[in-house]
């Protein structure tokens, strides 16, 4: 609430500002609502500079406000890709749990651009094959141990990590370029992923080689072998959420390797914060470096505070 805010700025913290909408919600609404995103953000305006003046009556000092999304959204209404119908017809049975040699497994928790599946090892560069044409589907990855194979309907790559102090990657075309890496006529590029980041930060595919290979090897305890992202426009979900959704109004989801679904935001009104990815993004916010800087801002900002006089304490008294 906004007295809570303008309590725990009164001690010195930094606002970290929510919108009233439940979680995930507003992305939808935008997407859903001509000049909603104006509206709201014109009342997000509003809320601030009102608690931004509360802040200032009651302590003397500026309200510090970062702001930041947990994630991006395509803002597009999405068509279902009818994972299970595209394996059964490849020959493969999707059950909750791998029995025979040719069974999948994946689950659908919510509405998401993206399908992990638990496959067979031995199958999954077939599951990948099968998906990786269909309708819907941007690019299908699959882990072959030491490298990551990428497909797409009509190209095929593999990315390793070469050199893991220095996060090296190396990309290498097996049949064409499914992330659009690689210069026309080069077979193989590589990249430190600093480069990589803000190479490919506005791209269609943001940071591709580190969340392609951390997708198998480090972000995921369990990961599964094979990982489906879909196209802007195209999701899969959970049937009974859909339907709820569906009553509500909603439109656009995440969880792809798509620019819109990716891209989230950081904004702060008192220092300036730079572009990182999601493995950085705690740092950016909570770091120890972080605390420093607001005891340092708060103590800054007092210290402008004038101290009330002797006379106007005695004027205030009653």
């Amino acid at each position: 609430s906004g007295e809570r805010v303008v309590e725990l700025a009164g001690a010195g913290a930094v606002a970290l500002w929510s919108n009233q909408y439940e979680q995930g919600a507003l992305p939808h609404d935008i997407a859903r609502a001509r000049g909603l995103p104006e509206r709201f953000l014109l009342k997000l305006e509003v809320f601030l500079e009102d608690l931004q003046a509360k802040v200032r009556e009651r302590t003397g000092r500026e309200l510090m406000v970062d702001i930041v999304s947990d994630h991006g959204s395509t803002m597009i209404k999405g068509e279902v890709v009818p994972v299970a119908r595209l394996l059964a017809a490849c020959g493969f049975t999707r059950r909750n749990s791998l029995k025979s040699p040719r069974d999948v497994a994946y689950t659908l928790a919510g509405i998401i651009g993206s399908v992990a599946i638990t496959v067979a090892p031995e199958y999954s560069d077939e599951v990948a094959r099968c998906l990786a044409p269909a309708e819907g589907v941007d690019l299908v990855a699959v882990n072959r141990g030491d490298a990551v194979g990428v497909l797409s309907a009509d190209a095929e790559a593999e990315v390793r990590l070469v050199d893991a102090a220095a996060e090296i990657y190396d990309y290498r075309s097996l049949r064409g370029d499914p992330l659009q890496l690689l210069e026309q006529g080069a077979g193989e590029r590589r990249f430190d992923q600093a480069s990589n980041f803000v190479e490919t930060k506005d791209a269609a595919r943001p940071d591709s080689l580190r969340r392609l290979w951390r997708a198998f090897h480090g972000a995921v305890k369990e990961p599964s072998q094979v990982l489906i992202s879909l196209k802007d426009g195209y999701e899969a979900g959970n049937n009974e959420v859909r339907a709820l959704a569906r009553i509500r109004g909603r439109a656009g989801t995440h969880g792809s390797m798509t620019r819109l679904a990716s891209l989230g935001i950081l904004v702060s009104n008192w220092r300036e914060v730079e572009d990182v990815d999601s493995w950085r993004a705690y740092d950016a916010l909570f770091s120890t470096q972080v605390q420093a800087d607001v005891r340092q801002k708060v103590s800054e900002q007092t210290a402008l505070i004038t101290p009330p006089t002797d006379a106007n304490t005695a004027r205030a008294q009653p």
